[in-house]
């Protein structure tokens, strides 16, 4: 996962002298002409939420850009699924993705809004959800790896030997999933006004 993050209260206004033993150079760059690798909690913080991401391993890296507020994430995510050998019929599309969100966007929680619309950073500042999916620029790709069976250590003869050739092909789709949130009001305030009005209610029961 990728953001393209707005600015934050931690970076400089002007280039700086970094202080000594600073292995992040970046963080001393103006925030107001400069485009700015650096790293990201989110990784650790989704973890947290769904410990199952440990096991599958996931990465998150941010790039802060020079704008006061509005983020977009960019998650990959690449699932192994189901074809056949002409690679049609493969049941994980774009159309499937944008129909989860599309559900969870029915809930009254707030958390997720669907749009189709085509979208800049500007047109959501303050809108009231968690994130925003951008449904029109979600896409998917469908690949398949070919993978020699007869290379794959301690595999029986036996088995090899049952199959009509060595080589399995195993359909893979990449998948790219679009979102917006604006880390000052519309998705960071509002959510903490939620937890905090969620945990006085469930406190005095």
């Amino acid at each position: 996962m990728s953001t393209v993050h707005a600015v934050t209260n931690s970076q400089s206004i002007l280039d700086k002298t970094p202080k000594a033993g600073e292995k992040d150079l970046r963080k001393n760059r103006s925030t107001l002409n400069n485009i700015i690798l650096t790293s990201t909690n989110a990784a650790e913080a989704l973890s947290q939420v769904i410990p199952e991401v440990k096991n599958i391993g996931f990465m998150a890296d941010s790039i802060r850009v020079p704008t006061n507020t509005e983020s977009l994430i960019v998650l990959n995510a690449t699932f192994q699924a189901r074809a056949n050998k002409d690679g049609v019929n493969v049941p994980l599309s774009r159309d499937k993705l944008n129909d989860i969100y599309k559900k969870a966007a029915n809930d009254p929680d707030h958390l997720v809004v669907y749009s189709e619309e085509q979208n800049v950073s500007t047109d959501l500042i303050g809108m009231d959800a968690a994130i925003v999916i951008e449904g029109q620029f979600n896409h998917t790709r469908t690949a398949f790896i070919d993978v020699d069976l007869s290379n794959v250590p301690d595999l029986p003869d036996a088995f090899l030997k049952t199959l009509s050739q060595s080589i399995l092909r195993i359909p893979v789709v990449h998948a790219k999933i679009f979102g917006w949130y604006d880390n000052e009001y519309g998705s960071y305030t509002n959510r903490l006004g939620d937890l905090t009005t969620y945990i006085h209610q469930n406190l005095f029961r």
